[in-house]
C-alpha cells in the first residue's frame, strides 16, 4: 500500500517481532513489575537488534506505552558482566549504559530504576548533572549513567588525526572525539530518552551523541520526526546506519525519490530494520465495534419480541458500553467474546441421522476459536491504549486547580479509581481513597488525612461508598468519571462538599463522552429530575431504575446517529 507523505512506517505488525507465544513468557530477570505484552514484543525485538548486525535502533512506541521500562528490562536482560566480557588488561576504560535525557525525566529514571528492579539484583546507578568532577573511570563502576544532553553538549568535539602504517602504504585519517569524561569511555550501551533531541545533526548536541563511543544505540522518542521526514537523519547518524551516516548526498537522494513518489524502498527497508513503533489504539473504534455488536443484538430482541425477558442482558451490554467511556481496562473481556446460546442453534433437518450433533460441534469449534481470536486482539489493543480521554481530562482539571484547593474524584468501578491512581503518582499529586472494601476505621482515618493534611489534594471516593455519611468539606472541586442513570445518587455524592460549614463555593464537573451512550444517559438525568420535581416538589432519594423503554431507546437512540 503507497504511504501518504509525511507518515511514518507504523511498525506495530513488523516481521521481525515473531513468536510472540513465547515472546510473551518473555520476563527480565530481577524486576518487580510484570512486563505488559507489548514491552515484552519490544525487550525480545531489541535483544535482537542487540544480537544482530544493527546493534541498536529508535523505538517510537506512542507516549504512556513504557519505554522506559522496556529500556530497563534490556539493561537487565543483556548487561556487560552477563555477557562475562573482561577487558582488564586492556587500555580501555569500559562502562555499562549511559542513558542521555532531558532534565526534566532524570528523576523519572531514577524512580523507575529504584522502583521496578528488584533489591536483590540492583542496577548501580549515578546521576551526572551537576558540576562535580568526574573521571572516566568513576563513571564506568556503575551498571548505569544518566546525565543530560546540556552535559553531553558541554563534551565539546575535537579531530585528531591518526596515522595508519601499512608496508607499502601510510595515511592520515581525520577522527573526531569528545574531550570530557562521557567522551572517554568505551559504552556498553547508550539509550537516548526524547530522542528528538537530535533530529537536527549539525546541532552540538546532535554530533556529541554522535560521537559517543558505544557498542549498541538506542533512541527513544515517540515523534521521531515533526517537520517531514528528513528529521529522521539526525537518527540515522547516532545509530550509525550505513551508507548514510557518512553520506548526506545518499539521504538526500532517497528523500527526494520520497518527495516524488510518496515512497522509497530504500528508505523503508532501512527503517523496517531499525524501527518499532506500536500506536495507541483508538479507543472509539474499540466502542463502536462493540457497539454494532449489541445493537445487532437487541434488533433480534426486538424481532422476536423478547425485549423485556432479556432486559438483564441489556444491562448488562449498557454497563460494558458505559465502562468503556471511561476505559476499555474496566470490561472483563472475557465476558464479551463468550460464544452466545443463540450462536449455537444449527438446522433440525440433520439431526434424525445424528450428522447435526457433528454440525454442532464444528459450528461451535469454529465459533470459540473465533471469540479467543477477537479476546486477544481486543486485550492486545486495551494494553496499547495508555491513557483514555477522560483520564487525560481529569488530569487537565486536576492541573488548573489553584493549589490548596481539593478534590473528590468519584466513581462506580474501583478499577477506574486503581487506573487513576498511578497518574496522580506520576504528576506528584497526593491522595487518600475510601471504597466498599475499606472497614470504618480505615475510612475514618483516609477521610481525616484528606481533611487535615494540606499536601493531600484529591480523594478518591467510589460512588456508592461516597454516598452517605461523609463530610467531605475541605473539597471545593467534584469531579464525576462516570455517568449513572438515577441523578440522585450522583446528587447525593455531591451534597458531601455541600455539608454545614461549607463556606466557599463548590466546582463540579461531570465527564461525558460525546456521541456515546452517556450522551443519552445524561437526557435521561434531565427527564428524571423534572419528573421527581413535579411530583415531589424537591429532589427525591428514591431509585428511579431504567425502563425497557428507556434502555432500549439509548441503543435505537446510538444506531440513527451512526
Amino acid at each position: 500500500m503507497k504511504k501518504r507523505k509525511g507518515e511514518f512506517v507504523d511498525e506495530g505488525e513488523k516481521k521481525q517481532i515473531q513468536g510472540e507465544s513465547s515472546q510473551n513468557d518473555l520476563e527480565p530477570r530481577s524486576m518487580t513489575v510484570e512486563l505488559m505484552n507489548h514491552q515484552k514484543q519490544a525487550l525480545a525485538w531489541m535483544l535482537e537488534q542487540e544480537s544482530s548486525g544493527r546493534k541498536g535502533g529508535i523505538l517510537a512506541d506512542d507516549q504512556g506505552l513504557g519505554k522506559t521500562l522496556s529500556a530497563i528490562a534490556l539493561i537487565l536482560e543483556a548487561s556487560p558482566r552477563s555477557m562475562a566480557q573482561d577487558h582488564a588488561s586492556q587500555k580501555i576504560v569500559r562502562g555499562g549504559t549511559l542513558i542521555v535525557c532531558p532534565v526534566s525525566v532524570i528523576r523519572q529514571w531514577e524512580s523507575e530504576i529504584a522502583t521496578k528492579v528488584a533489591a536483590s539484583a540492583p542496577l548501580s546507578t549515578f546521576v551526572y548533572h551537576d558540576k562535580r568532577k568526574v573521571t572516566p573511570e568513576m563513571l564506568a563502576l556503575y551498571d548505569v549513567v544518566i546525565t543530560t544532553y546540556g552535559v553531553l553538549a558541554k563534551e565539546k568535539c575535537n579531530k585528531v588525526n591518526k596515522v595508519f602504517n601499512r608496508r607499502r602504504a601510510a595515511w592520515i585519517v581525520e577522527r573526531q572525539y569528545l574531550s570530557g569524561p562521557l567522551g572517554n569511555v568505551e559504552w556498553h550501551r547508550v539509550v537516548l530518552d526524547e530522542a528528538q533531541s537530535i533530529r537536527n545533526a549539525y546541532t552540538q548536541v546532535s554530533r556529541s551523541c554522535m560521537h559517543l563511543s558505544a557498542t549498541y544505540r538506542w533512541a527513544l522518542s515517540g515523534t521521531p520526526f515533526q517537520n517531514n521526514i528528513k528529521d529522521l537523519y539526525g537518527f540515522f547518524c547516532f545509530l550509525r546506519v550505513h551508507p548514510y551516516c557518512h553520506n548526506r548526498k545518499a539521504f538526500d537522494e532517497q528523500y527526494e525519490v520520497y518527495e516524488k513518489r510518496g515512497y522509497s524502498l530504500q528508505l523503508k527497508a532501512v527503517l523496517e530494520s531499525i524501527v518499532l513503533r506500536r500506536n495507541k489504539n483508538s479507543i472509539r473504534e474499540l466502542y463502536e465495534d462493540l457497539m454494532e455488536k449489541y445493537e445487532a443484538r437487541i434488533s433480534e430482541y426486538s424481532s422476536k419480541g423478547t425485549l423485556q425477558m432479556n432486559k438483564f442482558n441489556m444491562l448488562s451490554m449498557l454497563l460494558r458500553l458505559r465502562q468503556m467511556c471511561n476505559h476499555p481496562a474496566l470490561l472483563d473481556s472475557d465476558h464479551l467474546f463468550q460464544v452466545e446460546d443463540d450462536d449455537l442453534i444449527v438446522d433440525e433437518d440433520g439431526s434424525e441421522d445424528g450428522s447435526g450433533h457433528q454440525q454442532m460441534r464444528e459450528a461451535l469449534s469454529k465459533l470459540q476459536l473465533e471469540a479467543q481470536e477477537r479476546q486477544e486482539e481486543f486485550d492486545r489493543k486495551v494494553q496499547e491504549i495508555g491513557q483514555s480521554a477522560k483520564l487525560k481530562a481529569a488530569m487537565m482539571v486536576l492541573d488548573m486547580t489553584p493549589h490548596g484547593e481539593k478534590s473528590l474524584i468519584f466513581s462506580q468501578w474501583t478499577s477506574m479509581l486503581d487506573l487513576i491512581e498511578p497518574q496522580l503518582e506520576e504528576a506528584g499529586i497526593q491522595f487518600s481513597r475510601i471504597d466498599g472494601s475499606m472497614s470504618t476505621r480505615k475510612r475514618v482515618a483516609a477521610i481525616k488525612r484528606f481533611s487535615e493534611d494540606p499536601e493531600v489534594a484529591v480523594m478518591l471516593i467510589s460512588l456508592r461508598a461516597g454516598g452517605c455519611g461523609l463530610n467531605l468539606v475541605a473539597a471545593t472541586r467534584v469531579l464525576l468519571m462516570d455517568m449513572w442513570w438515577n441523578p440522585t445518587t450522583e446528587d447525593q455524592a455531591i451534597d458531601r462538599t455541600h455539608r454545614i460549614g461549607q463556606t466557599r463555593p463548590v466546582h463540579v464537573t461531570r465527564f461525558v463522552v460525546k456521541e456515546t451512550v452517556e450522551e443519552r444517559i445524561l437526557q435521561i438525568q434531565e427527564e428524571k429530575k423534572k419528573l421527581v420535581e413535579f411530583a415531589f416538589g424537591e429532589k427525591s432519594c428514591k431509585d428511579h431504575s431504567l425502563s425497557i423503554d428507556e434502555l432500549t431507546s439509548i441503543f435505537v437512540l446510538q444506531n440513527l446517529k451512526s
